[in-house]
């Protein structure tokens, strides 16, 4: 015997229909819903329209908005999908391919300058070849040592060494630097979106 004999089993009590309360259904009214259908409406309709509109649209129309380039970025990039020249815009770098990428990943960076508490502003950007995977994979991977180049190279210079500085040559010592870091291409020009000493 596994001593299951033993045991004695009762039957569960079959429910009563009033043994348990009763939960009242939501009252769909009142102005909360009313707004919220009235919001849930608005984003079907916009959604329906924006739909359409995708549909219909000239798919070799260019974007409707374009978030986080530079403004003296755009143009290049603009052109550069539409025709691909070397008339437009950044031209072609020594290889004879079209420079239709800009480079905008070193970003906005603050380098302290002597005498304390200066500091140069500056993003540099630069215009390379988009389809060149390989070259683009070097630039992102570089990332950190291209910014690493572009603050030491500055902080070798004091604010007013800065002020007075010519900025073609402040490019070409800052463009040799990342050239000589760079095995997959070369960087033809590099341009600075953003160059403010503060005090």
């Amino acid at each position: 015997m596994n001593g299951l004999e033993n045991r004695s089993f009762r039957p569960a009590k079959p429910y009563l229909s009033g043994s348990f309360p009763r939960k009242e259904a939501p009252a769909w009214t009142g102005p909360a819903f009313i707004i919220l259908a009235i919001l849930a409406g608005c984003m079907a309709l916009l959604l329906c329209v924006g739909t359409v509109y995708g549909l219909l649209r000239n798919p070799q129309s260019g974007p409707l908005f374009s978030l986080g380039a530079p403004e003296a970025v755009m143009p290049a990039q603009e052109s550069a999908a539409r025709d691909r020249t070397p008339s437009e815009a950044w031209g072609m770098d020594a290889e004879g391919r079209y420079l239709d990428g800009v480079f905008t990943g070193i970003g906005r960076l603050r380098i302290s300058l002597e005498p304390e508490p200066a500091a140069a502003v500056l993003s540099v950007v630069f215009p390379y070849p988009a389809e060149d995977r390989a070259f683009s994979e070097e630039l992102a991977a570089r990332l950190p040592e291209l910014r690493q180049i572009t603050g030491d190279y500055f902080k070798g210079f004091s604010a007013d060494e800065l002020r007075r500085a010519d900025e073609a040559s402040l490019k070409t010592g800052i463009l040799a630097r990342y050239n000589q870091l760079l095995r997959l291409g070369k960087i033809e020009a590099i341009y600075f979106n953003d160059f403010v000493i503060l005090d």
